[in-house]
């Protein structure tokens, strides 16, 4: 699988681009790795976007994963400051509204803090739970009214997301010196085009609306909440929406209007770039674009939480534990086991530990690792029907999931750096590393 990362030199005059060349074009390109992911074909496309001035200055990453691993490769073309600085695969560029990804990220989150009891703050009184399916009355109550009654009541997350709640662009109703609070209180002065859910209709209104609720319900800033969530654990060093420090670096693109004349980016002002965060207020360079390429594609089999016996810290832990305690014959869990709840095909996963072994396959496998066994059971904790007792459903023969091996590979310090399940998939057998040889790796988060 391959992904392409574009940063191109020119965007709306809201947002960034890079610099005209003021002298004859020049093929500034740069490739930071071997992988030769990059075409020639592909470069003289990028080039022809340069001589014929539909970019003034643009840097690529290509993304591929094989299995497990993740390739990356970087070019770059033309200028990014009017004086004939060269654009680079590290030159920052406001990345417009591919922004938007990030505060949907965000959401999704906070909403599993919610999920599994890391939140900081309560619901409001009478509302059970925080999905996308959660309706911004019910989350907003003294906030959130639009002009019509039912498109107020029936709104949830994925509506304002997915851009069907029925307003339009709306874009000269909002001033730089807004906030996402003060925008969202005049929803309800604006007239929709559409009823709610009957026409797809793109609009930036929501994503500058909705970092209030990040705000709200984690007690950070909506940039905070990204920094710590998203980018320090990605490890997007340079990504920011702070364009003191992206000028700082050294390395941010100067802005620039379809004309080739030169513009001051519109959210120099702090005021204007809080306001504008969640629809398109990241600045990123092709690198660390590359890496949240690489996590959204490398995302086949989603995320699951294993809970150490004795865990009851969080509600999801408590609630697993005491799933799997259920079914047991002495109504205790085994204190050699972790435990999972998980809404896939089975319900619930046990990973039993085996041993500690060293392991030495590959460069980055040298150290330690713990050997579990996978179980994967569907358990009815509460029984089903008429029969309340719990019970659990043999489903080990019916989808074809026996007992797996699993190898856990562990840091100088004995963390846990990742997981592998071995043999889960038939197939040929892989050589090379633990990720490498694993049909499912799982990343330690």
């Amino acid at each position: 699988m391959q992904a392409l990362a574009l940063s191109f030199a020119y965007v709306l005059p809201l947002l960034c681009s890079a610099s005209p060349n003021p002298g004859p074009r020049a093929d500034v390109r740069t490739t930071s790795s071997t992988a030769g992911l990059i075409s020639p074909e592909v470069s003289a496309y990028a080039q022809g976007l340069i001589d014929n001035s539909l970019a003034l200055g643009l840097t690529l990453s290509v993304v591929r994963l094989n299995n497990n691993s993740v390739t990356t490769d970087f070019c770059s073309w033309g200028n990014r400051t009017e004086d004939g600085d060269p654009a680079q695969p590290d030159t920052l560029f406001a990345i417009a509204s591919v922004s938007k990804a990030f505060l949907t990220s965000a959401l999704g989150i906070l909403m599993d803090d919610f999920a599994h009891g890391r939140n900081v703050t309560a619901l409001p009184h009478g509302v059970s739970e925080f999905t996308f399916d959660t309706k911004l009355e019910a989350l907003l109550p003294n906030v959130w009214k639009l002009e019509d009654d039912f498109a107020s009541q029936k709104s949830n997350f994925r509506d304002l997301l997915s851009h069907v709640t029925g307003l339009t662009r709306n874009e000269f109703m909002y001033t730089r010196t807004d906030t996402p609070l003060s925008l969202g209180e005049r929803f309800k002065y604006i007239h929709s085009g559409y009823e709610l859910r009957e026409q797809w209709s793109y609009s930036n209104l929501m994503y500058l609306f909705l970092p209030h609720v990040i705000t709200t319900y984690s007690s950070k800033t909506f940039q905070e909440f990204v920094t710590e969530r998203i980018f320090v654990p990605l490890d997007m060093t340079a990504t920011t929406y702070n364009l003191t420090v992206a000028d700082d670096s050294g390395l941010m693109s100067q802005s620039f209007i379809f004309t080739g004349r030169r513009i001051p980016i519109i959210f120099q002002d702090p005021t204007a770039a809080n306001f504008i965060a969640g629809a398109g207020g990241v600045m990123s360079n092709a690198i660390d674009m590359a890496k949240w390429a690489a996590t959204v594609l490398n995302h086949g089999y989603g995320n699951i939480t294993f809970c150490a016996p004795g865990d009851n810290s969080t509600t999801y832990c408590a609630g697993a534990l005491a799933d799997w305690a259920a079914i047991s014959a002495n109504g205790s869990v085994d204190p050699h086991a972790l435990y999972a709840t998980t809404p896939r095909i089975t319900t619930h996963a046990m990973m039993w530990h085996v041993c500690m072994t060293t392991t030495d396959s590959g460069d980055q496998d040298k150290g330690s690792a713990a050997s579990f066994l996978l179980t994967l059971q569907s358990i009815y904790p509460q029984g089903f029907g008429r029969d309340t007792t719990p019970f659990l459903e043999d489903t080990s023969s019916l989808f074809e999931f026996p007992e797996t091996d699993v190898q856990c590979l562990l840091d100088g310090q004995g963390n846990v750096k990742g997981c592998g399940w071995m043999d889960l998939e038939p197939g040929h057998e892989r050589t090379g590393s633990v990720q490498e040889r694993a049909d499912v790796w799982w990343d330690k988060i």
